[in-house]
């Protein structure tokens, strides 16, 4: 890579049952650095090419980033979280196109440096009904974002947490079940899902 490794997926990005490598890294273009993004296509039974079959730009104010399934189509988008809310880009064949609004939502975001780029498993299933949903946060509510049967990704059930918890080393959180419905307190550091619901 031309520059240093900041996170690194192994994953079928393209639904052809071999797993492809999504690598982010940064670039020093005096007197800025760069965060970029490269795949490679898994090749069968030879593994990957030396280079990468194509290379992006990050968006500027991405925060983390993800990858999911949301337009229905076969392949991963990859998912930008941003101050202004969820950015994604869509895979056309073997290319990814340049990121496009999908959420717009002011959203709590994880502090991390403008070199790195984290990736956080924020979309995905997390109801355990086969569709991938995102999960964003503000200072007093967690946010459940689904795509509809129109093709649109709206806001779809939505938490309310006390500010407190957002200030607090051991905070209060809730535990749902598929519907989300409140089923008990609960906290835990990190957010889980299963089939029989999602617990954060």
């Amino acid at each position: 890579m031309p520059g240093n490794v900041r996170s690194v997926i192994l994953e079928d990005m393209d639904a052809d049952h071999l797993k492809d490598l999504l690598v982010f890294f940064t670039e020093n273009q005096h007197p800025i650095t760069e965060r970029r993004g490269c795949i490679f296509w898994q090749i069968s039974a030879k593994g990957f090419p030396p280079e990468p079959d194509q290379c992006w730009a990050v968006p500027s104010r991405a925060s983390i980033m993800d990858t999911g399934d949301i337009d229905g189509t076969p392949g991963r988008e990859i998912f930008y979280l941003t101050p202004e809310g969820v950015v994604l880009s869509s895979l056309k064949g073997r290319v990814y196109d340049s990121p496009v609004p999908l959420i717009k939502q002011n959203a709590c975001l994880p502090i991390s440096a403008v070199q790195e780029l984290p990736a956080v498993d924020f979309f995905k299933d997390w109801d355990g009904d086969g569709q991938d949903e995102a999960l964003l946060f503000n200072p007093e509510k967690a946010l459940f974002f689904k795509r509809r049967s129109d093709g649109n990704t709206t806001l779809w059930s939505e938490i309310k947490q006390a500010p407190r918890a957002y200030l607090s080393e051991t905070p209060p959180s809730q535990s749902l079940d598929r519907n989300f419905i409140l089923r008990q307190s609960l906290w835990m550091p990190e957010i889980r899902s299963s089939g029989a619901g999602v617990t954060f």
